[in-house]
């Protein structure tokens, strides 16, 4: 058997991650063919001022705005054999997830196999399996965007093409007497061009709710119009929730559903996205595709009919990067035949489970792919299957800790993020100048900078410098192992532990994140993974003997310690980050304002340049906005107009019946 020809659709991050794992392996594949729509690879992650469509006609991918930044740290984020830059901040901007992965596709020699600005028209199969043998080739045709048709053919197809590039538009009622702006949140970059009107916004997810606080900032008057109970989190007086909107009157005013109504200037459509992909028969395929569900997947990665085609990153709130990277593992172990893959009738009978047993615990059919805390057991069913490591414990633990530290936030009246973020895959985004307006009292938590996880790494760090001197005073002479265990054991000095990053079904791991620096700097500080106990033997994927149930109960009473002792540090360091962020900003911006003057006094005419450049582009780019406008309100009128008219055509098929 030959080296196998894969195709991936998409350069971002799931697309370089397959294509990285494909060229790992040159005795079993060839070299990979990615094609990709734009100029540039990140996907989503990649920030530009332009709407609408580019100069060729094409749309827009991007679905970024400016003031994004993720809120799972780095430490979770990363893709498991690639760690960002130690100097990075845990909780990056957009640019720093750009840079990451045009750095990870440079790394691994991934850009000279991309077909940049090329339009993949059609995926289909070409060769249907018979009795005697045989498999599914695929037949790819693109084209280039400057001209030129390709056909290719596959042993295999990774579909990567993601799901935050197609807006969702919901079907409103008298949407062309709206007199105002219409517009999605895919078509949103900054809050500037709203100042001082008034905005419904459509939608309360995590896009919906940064994006109301971005505008309540530039003094825009915001109606929140949402279906959900109302937000406890405290809110700025230029934010008002209101019912869902359900119609246009004919004077362009909004109809609620509460049978309020008002005027707005925009309408701000922040709605979710729809899977979207053209190049494919959905039906040839035994799919069914929707603007909120891809379905029957087995393994929510690969139809049972047929098994060489993959789609990755379907699921929503995961963290996409260690998801992408176990779902490539898994993909490529079936074309290797490590995988043996139950038959298309098993495969659908156990895609249809997995949907029942969602409906049955109330998941509604538009949820039916998220994940959240059920992502870790499918990342262990895919690594036991394909026979990979999964992710480590302690990035599960780090995951679940951060949105504790949310839901805290969300009692002490900051806003809720879901991770079900339309303008990102995976990881929720928060905007980095979100307007933090709470109630009075003012909390100490509130209006916090972000906080650097080697900051905390180094309070850490103290911490077990403390225990480890009083260990020593306490236990001289006595081994290293008896010494851990003895005070694992102890209630006594418990809040300086460290919390075992341990899998909750494997009590012998006992991993503990182990904070090591490099040249004693402060900046080159990194979260390692360290066992309690030397002595203790591992298997192939790192996994320790399981000690008896003593032990583990021991050790779990330690936990509650340290994770109030890291709150408080965390708390602590973040008000004295926030302090000295004050006093430096009163200090230097004087400064900073004189020596602006004196460059505009000296380059009058490079200014003046540059603000008739900038009026220029602004000027366009509402002349863009503009005709959107026109166009979302087009299509939600004929959208509306498609319902009543297959309404009307189920009225007679009735009578005709009859």
């Amino acid at each position: 058997m030959g080296r196998l020809r894969v195709a991936v659709v998409g350069a971002g991050a799931a697309g370089l991650c397959a294509a990285r794992h494909i060229l790992s392996r040159p005795r079993e594949f060839d070299l990979p063919v990615v094609y990709e729509l734009t100029d540039h690879v990140g996907g989503t992650w990649f920030y530009e001022e332009r709407v609408g469509t580019y100069d060729n006609g094409l749309p827009v991918q991007s679905s970024m705005y400016r003031n994004l930044r993720t809120n799972l740290p780095k430490e979770v984020m990363m893709f498991p054999d690639f760690p960002f830059d130690s100097h990075l901040p845990s909780f990056l901007s957009h640019q720093d997830v750009q840079q990451y992965l045009e750095r990870y596709c440079k790394s691994h020699a991934i850009t000279p196999h991309i077909k940049f600005n090329t339009v993949v028209e059609e995926v289909k199969p070409i060769s249907m399996e018979t009795e005697e043998g045989g498999a599914v080739t695929w037949e790819v045709i693109s084209r280039g965007t400057y001209g030129g048709h390709s056909t290719q053919t596959f042993d295999s197809v990774f579909i990567c093409s993601g799901h935050y590039s197609v807006p969702h538009l919901p079907s409103i009622p008298g949407m062309e007497h709206f007199k105002g702006k219409v517009m999605h949140s895919h078509s949103y970059r900054c809050p500037e061009p709203f100042a001082h009107q008034s905005v419904v916004v459509l939608g309360a997810g995590a896009s919906g709710v940064d994006i109301s606080f971005e505008l309540a900032q530039a003094k825009a008057k915001v109606t929140l119009s949402h279906n959900k109970p109302a937000l406890q989190f405290s809110l700025p007086p230029q934010i008002q929730q209101a019912a869902p909107v359900v119609k246009v009157l004919e004077d362009g005013s909004l109809l609620f559903q509460d049978g309020s109504v008002a005027q707005a200037q925009v309408l701000l459509l922040c709605t979710g996205y729809s899977y979207h992909f053209p190049f494919l028969c959905p039906k040839q395929l035994g799919l069914e595709v929707e603007h909120h569900l891809v379905a029957p997947l087995y393994k929510y990665l690969l139809p049972p009919a047929f098994p060489s085609l993959f789609f990755l990153g379907i699921c929503k709130v995961v963290c996409p990067f260690p998801h992408f990277h176990c779902q490539v593992q898994f993909a490529l172990a079936v074309l290797e035949g490590t995988v043996q893959l139950p038959s298309r009738e098993m495969m659908e009978e156990e895609a249809e489970r997995e949907r029942t047993r969602k409906t049955q615990m109330g998941v509604q059919a538009k949820h039916s792919l998220k994940m959240d805390s059920e992502q870790w057991v499918y990342y262990q069913d895919l690594a036991t299957t394909a026979g990979f490591s999964p992710p480590q414990p302690v990035i599960q633990s780090l995951y679940e800790e951060v949105c504790e530290m949310d839901e805290e936030a969300d009692s002490n009246g900051q806003e809720e993020h879901s991770s079900d973020d339309p303008a990102l895959p995976g990881p929720s985004v928060v905007a980095e100048t979100q307007l933090q307006h709470c109630q009075e009292p003012h909390t100490p938590d509130q209006d916090l900078p972000i906080m650097h996880w080697e900051d905390l790494s180094l309070r850490i760090a103290e911490l077990e410098k403390q225990e480890e001197e009083r260990r020593r005073s306490e236990s001289r002479g006595s081994t290293e192992q008896e010494s851990v265990l003895g005070q694992l054991s102890q209630g006594k000095h418990e809040s300086l532990l460290r919390k075992q990053w341990e899998d909750k079904d494997d009590f012998g791991g006992c991993r503990f994140p182990f904070i090591t620096s490099r040249f004693n700097s402060p900046k080159n500080l990194q979260l390692c993974f360290t066992n309690n106990s030397e002595s203790e033997e591992e298997d192939d994927e790192g996994t320790s003997s399981k000690k008896s149930p003593h032990d583990t109960a021991g050790r779990g009473r330690c936990c509650a310690g340290l994770k109030q002792e890291v709150r408080a540090a965390l708390r602590e360091l973040r008000d004295k980050l926030w302090a000295e962020q004050k006093q430096e900003q009163q200090q230097k911006t004087p400064n900073d304002l004189n020596i602006r003057r004196k460059m505009l006094s000296h380059s009058d005419l490079q200014t003046c340049s540059v603000l008739q450049l900038n009026a220029l582009s602004a000027s366009l780019n509402e002349d863009i906005q503009d005709l959107s406008s026109e166009l979302v309100k087009h299509l939600v009128v004929r959208d509306h107009l498609r319902t009543k008219q297959d309404a009307m055509l189920l009225d007679v098929q009735d009578m005709t019946s009859l």
